[in-house]
């Protein structure tokens, strides 16, 4: 049986090797590369890995995640096998990672499951972690309770849902309070009526 080819693509170099250590030691994957910056990551030759393990920050310096924007870059190049390991956490990151075309999403605290997301993510049957299965459930189900928005009715209440202000939306998206009051009217009356359906 051929092993599974990983690829870690993480700036701390302990963090790493302790990993690359660790899934050797589990039988049936090898890491076969390790790239420390968004940079040597671009360079690997995706066609020689199974699976990219992508931490988020790859560079401290960076506001941006380095690691969403290589997920990014992995995908438009028909790489469809990068799970996102990293330290960060919150809801929003997690469906970005996810819209940005990571198959699964792990915490490093939940490491020792790595083997078999790995495993799932090569068989193509890939078991979304615990770690993202709340927050995709619950995007799911807010997208589904917000299919009859309208784009504008959408974004409004996207940000009310934020805990943005009536107040702070008008600013953030330049219309008067009153526009954003009827649109969140509007929205919140065709979200309970999807709810109840």
């Amino acid at each position: 049986m051929p092993q599974i080819r990983v690829a870690i693509i993480e700036d701390d170099s302990i963090w790493s090797t302790l990993l690359s250590e660790y899934l050797e030691q589990q039988g049936g994957m090898h890491v076969s590369v390790i790239a420390k910056s968004y940079e040597e990551a671009l360079a690997i030759d995706i066609k020689q890995i199974d699976i990219a393990l992508i931490d988020l920050s790859l560079d401290k310096d960076q506001e941006e995640l380095q690691g969403l924007k290589l997920t990014k870059a992995f995908q438009e190049r028909s790489f469809n096998h990068a799970i996102v390991l990293t330290s960060w956490d919150d809801e929003d990151t997690i469906d970005e990672a996810f819209q940005a075309g990571a198959v699964n999403y792990i915490t490093k605290n939940s490491y020792e499951d790595l083997p078999i997301m790995i495993q799932s993510v090569y068989a193509g049957k890939p078991l979304i972690h615990g770690d993202a299965a709340q927050t995709l459930l619950k995007s799911y189900r807010q997208e589904k309770d917000m299919r009859d928005l309208t784009p504008p009715e959408k974004e409004v209440y996207i940000l009310h849902k934020k805990g943005c202000t009536k107040k702070d939306i008008a600013q953030k998206l330049i219309k008067s309070p009153e526009t954003i009051k009827m649109q969140l009217r509007e929205a919140k009356k065709k979200v309970k009526k999807a709810k109840n359906f």
